[in-house]
């Protein structure tokens, strides 16, 4: 109590409590959020597992439904730490079912090829796949969309990348410029 018998006002906090108060909040929301994902990567890699044993024996291994699960768990599994090989074995068998059922120009077929290269063009000794990969997408890509398309250019920026990593990239622009 004040000297006048009024409760006395909590002092005013200043910008560095105000900054200190806001960053401890923020470092728990992200600690939170980040064991959440971790928990529900592993619950969501769990249940569309399960929803993907289920479709495939309803429906077959080449139904639509069942790959649109499969590049679910793929995804799912990709975005968890330490899953990048079991992923790749998803996504490649996600490949080879949406190939046979939809086609190899199809959207989906390609998204799953530019998904594939993600995964493996860091890995010692699939870097010819790697470029194989990349110059199938970009083929597609230019052929569906043309030249100057954003999508084509990405293509275009991996190819680029695969050749680097192999030292093949001085090489192919010199082919270019013949």
């Amino acid at each position: 109590m004040s000297a006048i018998g009024q409760p006395e006002a909590a002092a005013p906090q200043t910008a560095a409590s105000d900054e200190d108060a806001a960053a401890t909040k923020l470092q728990a929301s992200v600690r939170g959020r980040a064991a959440r994902r971790e928990v529900q990567g592993k619950k969501g890699s769990d249940f569309f597992r399960r929803q993907l044993e289920d479709e495939e024996k309803a429906l077959g291994p080449r139904h639509p439904l069942t790959l649109a699960k499969l590049n679910k768990l793929a995804v799912v599994v990709r975005d968890q730490d330490g899953r990048r090989f079991e992923a790749e074995s998803l996504f490649r068998r996600l490949l080879e079912g949406q190939e046979e059922a939809l086609g190899p120009k199809h959207p989906d077929t390609l998204l799953t090829v530019d998904n594939l290269i993600d995964l493996i063009i860091d890995q010692e000794g699939k870097l010819d796949e790697a470029e194989a990969l990349c110059r199938r997408l970009l083929d597609a890509k230019q052929e569906a969309l043309g030249p100057k398309d954003p999508d084509t250019l990405n293509a275009i920026v991996a190819l680029g990348c695969a050749l680097g990593r192999q030292g093949k990239l001085d090489e192919e622009i010199g082919r270019a410029h013949v």
